[in-house]
């Protein structure tokens, strides 16, 4: 799977957690997804998005405010993982 793909699932992803699916919401690879209303309830089902879904294995070492601050760290968390 490409970047751009992962981008994508990502943010439809966290559109639907952090905004309840709304389809005028904006996630910008640079955005600050805590300030967004990322939490670790939010971590914990991305994680299990990313495994199940686009089947990269995220070690628990790997969750980190640097990995998951921005959607585009996280695809690059998730590139590196595939």
């Amino acid at each position: 799977m490409d970047r751009d793909r992962i981008v994508g699932a990502l943010r439809e992803q966290l559109i639907e957690d952090l905004f309840f699916g709304d389809a005028s919401a904006v996630i910008d690879e640079g955005d600050d997804l805590f300030e967004l209303g990322l939490d670790s309830m939010g971590i914990t089902r991305l994680v299990v998005f990313i495994e199940k879904t686009l089947k990269a294995r995220i070690a628990d070492e790997d969750i980190t405010v640097d990995h998951f601050g921005t959607l585009g760290a996280l695809a690059g968390l998730v590139v590196e993982r595939l």
